[in-house]
């Protein structure tokens, strides 16, 4: 049984062997360990209308991922790509598998460091699609994927936030808590600030007000757009 699921469990090996096998149970029945070679045809539509990135490394090598939830419409790829919830969450397990199988390498100890950008959410979004998929990502990476986390930002948090985080906060377990860090839209030197004590200013993103290339443009980026071309080039073949 790997470390991080004896972690997850808090030492607990009885219920780690478990998750454990829930996990293999649940890559074989979604054919998981081929899922890198899998076609999107629709990946530039879904690259356009949810926004995620992964961009560099922080001071340890951890992975940086930053996704701008407040700007994912999710309507606007069901109608115009007819893309489903359940073939978006197919997308999000294939970036999951890109970070840990390619970027990290297999590595069992790499983590990430993700940030999570609310500006441009409303209310509203929280009875609707966009937290409907964020609810079973979550699920995702937390059943299948644990002790991978880093440090979580959540940023340009509006000022209404405070009302929901009093309910979704004690639903959290110590652990992620103790890893998760808001902060306001008009905190944003504070963020920058926070962050730059897990990743290098050259690594930030100009957006973030670092020194690096853009969101979208990193050697990550670059390489996952290249599996994908592959992937659906070879699709458009058969």
């Amino acid at each position: 049984v790997p470390q991080r699921f004896i972690r997850a469990e808090k030492g607990n090996i009885e219920a780690a062997r478990t998750r454990y096998h829930d996990t293999l149970a649940w890559r074989a029945k979604h054919k998981i360990d081929t899922i890198l070679n899998e076609p999107f045809p629709n990946f530039s539509s879904i690259k356009q209308n949810y926004l995620h990135y992964h961009h560099l490394r922080g001071f340890n090598g951890e992975l940086c991922y930053y996704e701008i939830l407040g700007k994912t419409n999710i309507a606007a790829l069901r109608k115009k790509c007819g893309l489903s919830i359940d073939r978006l969450l197919r997308y999000y397990t294939l970036v999951c598998e890109f970070t840990w199988e390619v970027l990290a390498k297999s590595d069992e100890n790499a983590r990430s460091i993700y940030i999570m950008d609310l500006s441009g959410i409303q209310p509203w979004d929280f009875a609707g699609e966009v937290i409907d998929f964020v609810r079973k990502a979550s699920a995702i990476t937390s059943d299948h994927y644990p002790e991978r986390l880093e440090a979580m930002y959540l940023v340009n948090v509006p000022s209404w936030f405070g009302a929901i985080w009093k309910v979704v906060k004690p639903m959290m377990d110590d652990n992620t808590r103790s890893k998760l860090f808001v902060f306001s839209k008009r905190d944003k030197k504070g963020f920058l600030k926070a962050l730059g004590t897990k990743v290098p200013q050259q690594n930030i993103p100009p957006e973030y007000g670092g020194e690096s290339m853009p969101l979208g443009q990193s050697p990550e980026e670059e390489l996952f757009a290249s599996l994908m071309a592959r992937n659906n080039a070879m699709s458009s073949r058969h």
